[in-house]
């Protein structure tokens, strides 16, 4: 009769360190009550246990055999029949005493705090089945964080990573078993993650809530991305840590407290567009071209490098649009994805059609050159009593327009801008019985005219007022140029600063380094 391998076992816990005790019953435990079922990988050995595998080997505790399944050959542990009972009791005797509730419950919680994004998401598979294994990773993604989070739990023998073959031998993942004996370390975990997460709804720190915003726009995403779109308010160290303390958000638990997130969110970015509108609304002309570019996905728009590239070409001043990105960038407007790519949330979308409707009444987007022109003489042929102008760049082209839309001599022109050149044509328009005032004041540097403008406004009968992107000789000549019709509340607000620019002394222009040329300014200003 074979000799019992105990004694033998015996002699090595005796010899052996109580650090190298425990990983040799950490392997016996393993073996006896959670490496079991078909197609199932040890993975001990690759965590740091090679030796104690290959002591209880020797000894003939553990033996290594090979399996099939379907033509698939796999290494398989077990411990012989005749010395399972007595190992039972050599763990209930010198390694399930370590485990007691309290230094068991405390480990778990130092191991949740310090990988809480991935502990949530396991807490939720965990909690929806009662099963024996659970993904850590697997064939479609590879989870990190969450096996970063299986390695700790093992390292302090509260659980037990498992390789899996699917049925078909096609897709391999990594699982964590929970140790049962002598604590229910599954249940422990639910309660503490479950602690944790009331704790962290508790105290979310605007950094957290702005991660968990991100999280929710751009769901498959890294620490670069939220590094990368930290905006202004937030420190790369303040984002971090928020990061280690989210909660995955898709939980059913957190939907309620995600939207509660969103919604002060929504409330934030319609302060933001709403103070851009007021304060420069080329934004909305930014903006409107970035939806209209945007390919949608998700929860966004994403407008990517060829379509950026295009930008470029169809763009009098690109740099000045990347000014305007960066400035909506650092605000937390849009985002920047790792590869550069614009990304413009749907909520921002939805929140800036709620702005605009309070601010534009209509949004008109050109397709080409004609439909500009078509716009414009549409829109002055219908003035009953004054067009305004206000546009750096007024061309002759556009005094052409003026020249066979004005139905009325009783309809007063006045045109706001920085061209010395047109002067002539202007008096050439008066002389036809045109009924029109002019003020040009620009700054002259070398051969180039500089304004003090920037945007472009039609204002019709004082009362319709419509910003345009691109100046009015050139609406509709390049690719996705648009015009905004204001709502009186914002209208108002242009129409006085154009009639404040419009009677502006000229002394006072002057003291700024300006000059004025003036073509019927001592009439009253309408």
């Amino acid at each position: 009769m074979e000799a019992s391998p105990i004694p033998e076992l015996q002699k090595l816990l005796s010899a052996s360190t109580e650090a190298n005790q425990q990983k040799i019953l950490y392997v016996l435990d393993y073996v006896l009550h959670y490496f079991k079922g078909e197609r199932r990988i040890p993975k001990i050995s690759s965590y740091g246990s090679v030796n104690e595998i290959q002591q209880l080997k020797e000894i003939g505790i553990v033996e290594e055999t090979r399996l099939y399944w379907r033509g698939h050959e796999y290494q398989h542990l077990l411990i012989k029949d005749e010395v399972k009972s007595e190992i039972e009791k050599i763990l209930k005797e010198r390694y399930y005493p370590i485990f007691d509730a309290d230094t068991t419950a405390k480990k778990i919680r130092e191991i949740v705090q310090s990988s809480f994004p991935a502990a949530t998401r396991l807490w939720q598979s965990v909690q929806k089945f009662e099963i024996d294994e659970y993904d850590l990773s697997g064939p479609s993604s590879y989870d990190k964080e969450s096996m970063d989070l299986g390695e700790k739990m093992m390292a302090n023998g509260l659980a037990y990573l498992i390789g899996y073959w699917s049925t078909s031998w096609i897709t391999f993942s990594d699982e964590i078993v929970f140790r049962k004996e002598p604590v229910d370390v599954r249940a422990v975990f639910l309660k503490i993650v479950e602690d944790e997460m009331i704790s962290a709804l508790s105290s979310f720190s605007p950094e957290m809530k702005w991660c968990l915003y991100l999280k929710h726009v751009y769901p498959k995403t890294d620490e670069q991305f939220f590094l990368k779109n930290a905006t202004t308010s937030f420190l790369p160290s303040q984002i971090k840590n928020a990061l280690s303390r989210i909660p995955s958000l898709e939980m059913e638990k957190f939907k309620e407290i995600t939207e509660s997130i969103l919604t002060e969110q929504r409330e934030k970015l319609s302060e933001t567009i709403r103070s851009l509108i007021n304060r420069d609304p080329t934004t909305v002309s930014v903006l409107g071209m970035l939806f209209a570019l945007g390919k949608e996905e998700g929860k966004y728009y994403k407008i990517d490098s060829w379509s950026l590239n295009n930008i470029k070409e169809t763009l009098r001043d690109y740099d000045l649009f990347l000014q305007y990105i960066s400035y909506l960038k650092n605000l937390g407007v849009i985002l920047e994805s790792v590869y550069n790519e614009i990304i413009v949330p749907k909520i921002v979308w939805e929140t800036f059609c709620d702005e605009i409707k309070g601010k534009a009444v209509e949004v008109k987007i050109f397709e080409s050159e004609l439909d500009g022109q078509s716009f414009l003489e549409e829109k002055i042929g219908k003035a009953t009593s004054n067009v305004k102008i206000w546009d750096p760049y007024v061309s002759t082209r556009i005094l052409a327009i003026l020249e066979r839309s004005i139905k009325s001599k009783n309809v007063q022109v006045e045109i706001l801008s920085s061209q010395p050149a047109i002067i002539e044509e202007i008096i050439q328009l008066a002389r036809k019985g045109i009924n029109i005032k002019s003020r040009t004041v620009y700054r002259k540097e070398e051969k180039k005219y500089r304004s003090p403008w920037h945007d472009r406004y039609l204002i019709i009968d004082s009362d319709n007022i419509w910003h345009v992107g691109p100046s009015l000789h050139a609406l509709g000549q390049k690719g996705w140029e648009s015009a905004e019709l204001f709502a009186k509340s914002l209208g108002e607000t242009i129409l006085d600063a154009f009639k404040y620019n419009f009677s502006k002394k000229k002394e006072d222009w002057k003291k700024e380094g300006y000059e004025v040329d003036e073509i019927g300014i001592s009439d009253s200003i309408n």
